[in-house]
C-alpha cells in the first residue's frame, strides 16, 4: 500500500525487473496539495462541510447547496469563498446516500492561502454546520508487478518464489476453484487509477465505470496501479494466456479516483465509493490510503456497507503499528501483506525487500500475499507487484467468490467468514502482527455451507410485480419491488432498465425480507421514457419464463407549471440620508423551470417610471441598483419576474423608501481660558447626536483651515507671543 506521501517501487514496467527502494527523501507534493501543522497532506484551500439536516428544506429533492442557507451563504461571502458545490455534484443521489448524509456534504473552495485550522474552527462554529474537515490527499498503495499461474505463488505456493518460499503459504485458491470459480453476476469495483480498458486479460470483464479525475465515463488507466489490482482480483482466467485472477468470472468496474501520479483527494474517493455502490458493485477494493480520519469518508463506507457492499482496503506499507485510512474505518476490511515465508512482510522478512513492511495493529483483519506478485500492467504483464496494494484485491476476489456462491450473503457475514476461516500465523485468534491470520479462499467457501441444490429442479422461479405508475411527475429514483420464489433456491434477481430505447443497464435486486426484492432505477430527466424488466435466475439455471416488462414516462413538470416564481427582495435600509447612491436592492428569484425575464425600475416623487437592469449574481441571487437621488425624494420601486415555463408565470413586488435630509446638529459654544500656562485651553459642551468635532483656526486674514478632528470636547492650543487666533468647532454625526 502507498500512503499519502507517494513511494514508488521502481521496475514496474518491464517483466522481471527488480524492485528498488524508494527515495528516502520527502516526496514533492502536487501543486494542489499542502501539508500544514505536521498533519498529512490535504487539498489546499478546501474544506468538506456537512450541513445539518434541520437547516435544509424538508421537501428538497436534490443535494444541499450553499444558497439553500442564506445566513451561511452570507458567512461564506464574508470569508471570500471562491466556490462551493455538492460533493456528489456529478451523480444522482439515491436513498442510501441520503440516509448516510452524503447529500448534505459540500466542497468549499476557500480564498487562496487560507489557514485551514482557522477556517475549520470558524465553519464548525456555525449552527448550520455539523462538521468541517480537510479534504485529505490519498495515494495509490503502490508497489506493482505480474505473471502466469505457475509463477503466482500467492494462489499456489510450491516454493517457487526466487531463493525462498514456504510451500502452501498461499490463499488456497486452487482448492477453492474446485468449489466455485465465481459468478458473472458479481461486480468488483476497483477504486484506483482506472484499468487498462483494452488489456486482453481484462477487456471482456469490464463493466461501465467512471473517471472522477477527468470527470468522464472513460476510466482508463494512466498509471498501471489499478490495472494490476484488477488483474489480481478477477483477471480473465483459464484462457491459456496471462495471469489468473482469484475470481474467474466476476466483472470488474473501474472507478478512477487517482491521477497518473497515483494521487487524489478524499472527496474524489468518497464520490467514487458512492458511485460504485449506486451502480451495482458487490465488492469495493481500495488499494490506497492516506490522510487522517474523515467523517465524510466514514459515512460513505458505512452507506456502502449498509447497502450490502463489502468494502476492503490496504493496511499500508510503512511498517508501523497503525493501520492507514480508509482501512481503519470500522466497516472497511483491513488487509496486511505477508511474505512467501508465511510471516508479516517487514524489512527483515525472507524476501529481501528491506525498504518496506506491512502496517499492523488495531483494526487489522487478515493477511494476504504481497511480495513479487505477477499481475497485468498497461499493455502487458509485470512480476514485481509489491505491497498491501497487491494483497487487497486478492481478498476482494475471495469476497467475490463468496457473494457468487450466495448472492444474499451480507458484508458482515463475508467479514466473519474471512476472519473465521483465516489460518493463524502467530498467536491463536487475533493478534496485532497478523490480525486473524492468512486469508484462505477454500476454507471460507467451505465455511459458508451454501444450501444444497435440489436434485431435480426443472421449474423456473415464480415472479410477481406491481408495475410502476405509467407517469411520474417528479425527477427522483424509481423504486421497483418484486416477489420471487423458487422451489429450490434463487441465484439472482436482476432489475434491467433502459432510457429512451438506449442501452440496457443491470442492477442486482436486494432482498428486503421474505420473498420480496428491491432495487431503484436512477432518476431521469423530465420527458424521458424508461423501460424496465425484472429477471430471476435459480441455482439450476432456470430463468422466470414470463418476462416482466413495463414502461413509464417522466413528465416534464414545466409543461404544466402554473406556479409563479418565488420572489424575495431585501433592502438594506428603510430610509436613507445617502443622496449619492446607488441604492442596492438584493433579490432572490427561484423557480424550478428557470427564469426567462426580470423587469425592474423606479420612479421619483410619483414621476415617470425609469427602467434599471436586474443583474444575476449566481444561483438564485440578483441585484438591482437605483441611482442616488436628492434629499427629500421619495423613491418607488417595482419588480417583475417571469419563469421559463410555457405559461410564463409572473411574480411581482414593489415598495418605496425616502431620501431624508441629514440631521442638523447644534453649533458648539466655545470657551477659552489659560488654565495651562503657555496654552489656550479650548472647551465646549457636548452636542447631542454628534460623533466627532472638527476644529478650525484662522489668523488675521480670517481664512479658516481644519486643524484636527476629535471625539473629545476640549483642546490645548500653544500660545505664540501676541498672535491673534480665531477658532471654530463644528459638530458632525
Amino acid at each position: 500500500m502507498r500512503s499519502l506521501t507517494l513511494f514508488l517501487l521502481s521496475g514496474l514496467l518491464a517483466s522481471g525487473a527488480s524492485a528498488l527502494a524508494p527515495d528516502s527523501g520527502l516526496p514533492q507534493l502536487p501543486e494542489w496539495a499542502i501539508a500544514d501543522s505536521g498533519l498529512p497532506p490535504c487539498v489546499k484551500d478546501r474544506l468538506v462541510v456537512r450541513v445539518r439536516d434541520s437547516f435544509l428544506p424538508a421537501l428538497r429533492s436534490g443535494q444541499a447547496q450553499l444558497q439553500d442557507l442564506p445566513e451561511l451563504a452570507r458567512f461564506a461571502s464574508e470569508r471570500a469563498v471562491r466556490s462551493s458545490r455538492a460533493l456528489l455534484w456529478n451523480q444522482s443521489v439515491d436513498g442510501p446516500a441520503r440516509e448516510g448524509g452524503l447529500d448534505r456534504d459540500l466542497i468549499v473552495d476557500l480564498a487562496a492561502g487560507s489557514d485551514l485550522a482557522t477556517e475549520i474552527a470558524a465553519w464548525s462554529a456555525r449552527p448550520e454546520v455539523e462538521w468541517a474537515e480537510r479534504d485529505w490527499m490519498v495515494s495509490a498503495c503502490l508497489t506493482p508487478n505480474d505473471t502466469y499461474f505457475t509463477q503466482q505463488w500467492a494462489l499456489r505456493n510450491t516454493g517457487q518464489s526466487p531463493g525462498n518460499g514456504t510451500v502452501d503459504c498461499d490463499i488456497d485458491a486452487d482448492q477453492a476453484w474446485d468449489l466455485s470459480t465465481g459468478s458473472s453476476t458479481v461486480t468488483i469495483a476497483i477504486v484506483d487509477t482506472g484499468i487498462d480498458l483494452n488489456h486482453p486479460d481484462l477487456q471482456s470483464k469490464i463493466v461501465a465505470g467512471y473517471d472522477f479525475v477527468n470527470n468522464d465515463a472513460t476510466a482508463d488507466d494512466d498509471n498501471m496501479h489499478g490495472t494490476a489490482c484488477g488483474s489480481l482480483a478477477a483477471a480473465l482466467s483459464n484462457n491459456g494466456t496471462g495471469v489468473t485472477g482469484v475470481d474467474w468470472l466476476a466483472r470488474l468496474m473501474p472507478v478512477k479516483v487517482l491521477n497518473a501520479s497515483g494521487n487524489g483527494s478524499t472527496t474524489d474517493v468518497v464520490a467514487g465509493v458512492n458511485w460504485a455502490r449506486s451502480n451495482g458493485a458487490d465488492v469495493i477494493s481500495m488499494s490506497l490510503g492516506g490522510g487522517a480520519y474523515s467523517s465524510t469518508f466514514n459515512s460513505a463506507i458505512n452507506t456502502a456497507f449498509n447497502a450490502g457492499v463489502f468494502v476492503v482496503a490496504a493496511a499500508g506499507n510503512e511498517n508501523v503499528s497503525t493501520v492507514s485510512y480508509p482501512a481503519k474505518y470500522a466497516n472497511c476490511f483491513a488487509v496486511g501483506a505477508l511474505s512467501p515465508c508465511n510471516e508479516r512482510k517487514s524489512p527483515s522478512s525472507c524476501d529481501g525487500e528491506t525498504w518496506w513492511g506491512s502496517n499492523y495493529g488495531t483494526g487489522l483483519d487478515v493477511m494476504a500475499p504481497g511480495v513479487k506478485l505477477r499481475s497485468a500492467t498497461i499493455n502487458g504483464y509485470i512480476n514485481n507487484m509489491n505491497g498491501t496494494s497487491g494483497a487487497t484485491p486478492q481478498v476482494a476476489g475471495i469476497a467475490g467468490l463468496l457473494r457468487g456462491a450466495d448472492p444474499n450473503v451480507t458484508p458482515a457475514e463475508i467479514r466473519d467468514l474471512l476472519r473465521a476461516s483465516a489460518v493463524d500465523m502467530g498467536t491463536a485468534g487475533w493478534d496485532s502482527q497478523t490480525g486473524y491470520g492468512r486469508v484462505n479462499a477454500y476454507e471460507a467457501l467451505l465455511l459458508m455451507s451454501p444450501p444444497e441444490p435440489c436434485e431435480i429442479d426443472a421449474l423456473p422461479p415464480s415472479l410477481s410485480h406491481v408495475p410502476l405508475a405509467d407517469t411520474w411527475e417528479t425527477v427522483q429514483d424509481y423504486p421497483v419491488l418484486a416477489t420471487v420464489t423458487d422451489e429450490c433456491s434463487l441465484f439472482s434477481v436482476t432489475l434491467r432498465h433502459q432510457l429512451d430505447q438506449g442501452n440496457w443497464f443491470e442492477i442486482p435486486m436486494q432482498p428486503l425480507g421474505g420473498d420480496v426484492y428491491s432495487a431503484s432505477i436512477p432518476a431521469a430527466p423530465g420527458g424521458s421514457q424508461i423501460t424496465y424488466q425484472v429477471v430471476a435466475l435459480d441455482n439450476s439455471s432456470n430463468f422466470n419464463d414470463t418476462v416482466v416488462e413495463h414502461s413509464f414516462m417522466v413528465l416534464d413538470a414545466c409543461a404544466s407549471d402554473l406556479t409563479a416564481p418565488g420572489l424575495l427582495v431585501t433592502l438594506p435600509f428603510l430610509d436613507t440620508e445617502d443622496s449619492v447612491g446607488p441604492y442596492q436592492m438584493l433579490l432572490e428569484i427561484t423557480d424550478p423551470c428557470g427564469i426567462s425575464e426580470v423587469v425592474a425600475g423606479y420612479s421619483v416623487n410619483g414621476g415617470a417610471g425609469v427602467s434599471v437592469l436586474a443583474t444575476p449574481m449566481g444561483g438564485d441571487s440578483w441585484q438591482m441598483l437605483i441611482p442616488g437621488q436628492g434629499a427629500g425624494s421619495q423613491i418607488s420601486w417595482y419588480l417583475y419576474a417571469r419563469d421559463a415555463s410555457p405559461s410564463l408565470n409572473l411574480a411581482a413586488d414593489n415598495g418605496l423608501f425616502n431620501v431624508i435630509p441629514p440631521a442638523v446638529l447644534a453649533a458648539p459654544v466655545i470657551q477659552i481660558d489659560r488654565a495651562v500656562p503657555g496654552f489656550l485651553h479650548l472647551s465646549w459642551a457636548a452636542v447631542e447626536g454628534a460623533g466627532s468635532y472638527a476644529v478650525y483656526s484662522a489668523g488675521l486674514d480670517g481664512v479658516f483651515t481644519l486643524h484636527t478632528t476629535t471625539t473629545d470636547t476640549s483642546l490645548d492650543w500653544p500660545e505664540v507671543g501676541d498672535e491673534l487666533r480665531l477658532f471654530q468647532v463644528r459638530a458632525t454625526d
